[in-house]
């Protein structure tokens, strides 16, 4: 996004594997993507920290956060 709200030119900001599902973003700007290999975890600039894994070969599909405030 620009200075003044407006839209910048689209760019690729992360690689992940293919048919990626849910994703959600924490309030520190961390990408969370639900994959094959499981949650692939990126910091704000689109560098990948590292996947959790998920249990007895399952496969995630979606990504949300809870707490205060969600229904």
């Amino acid at each position: 996004m620009s200075p003044d709200g407006s839209l910048s030119p689209a760019r690729l900001f992360i690689a992940t594997i293919q048919n990626a599902d849910g994703m959600a973003m924490d309030s520190g700007g961390h990408l969370f993507v639900a994959t094959a290999d499981g949650v692939q975890v990126f910091d704000p600039s689109g560098e990948l920290w590292g996947t959790i894994e998920v249990p007895d070969s399952r496969v995630p599909a979606n990504c949300a956060f809870g707490g205060d405030g969600i229904s």
